[in-house]
């Protein structure tokens, strides 16, 4: 039953780019069967959404999400450096993007 929700929401999450609320529930769902990688795909995907439609909280508290599970990935800091950039948070963003920098470096 998981699984057939699961394939509706990827296909719900494909054709519609800016649905937040399957990219949500996929997160949930690999995050509830202990596909890590798989969560924070699509909680970045959530993340980038979110920013897109506006909704800059949501967009925040899940790139903090997926940041504490890819601690080594520079994506999540890039996607909070725009978050910041549309906050006009010069200092939050550069910090951000130095983030991802040094991982990127690595």
């Amino acid at each position: 039953l998981l699984e057939d929700a699961n394939a509706i929401h990827e296909q719900i999450a494909e054709r519609h780019p800016d649905d937040l609320e399957s990219r949500e529930r996929l997160a949930e769902f690999h995050q509830q069967t202990g596909n890590q990688e798989a969560s924070a795909k699509w909680l970045l995907e959530l993340g980038r959404v979110a920013i897109g439609r506006g909704a800059l909280e949501k967009a925040a508290e899940t790139l903090n999400r997926a940041d504490k599970l890819l601690p080594e990935d520079p994506r999540p800091p890039e996607l909070l450096a725009s978050l910041y950039e549309k906050l006009q948070d010069r200092a939050e963003a550069t910090s951000y993007l130095l983030t991802a920098a040094t991982r990127r470096m690595k």
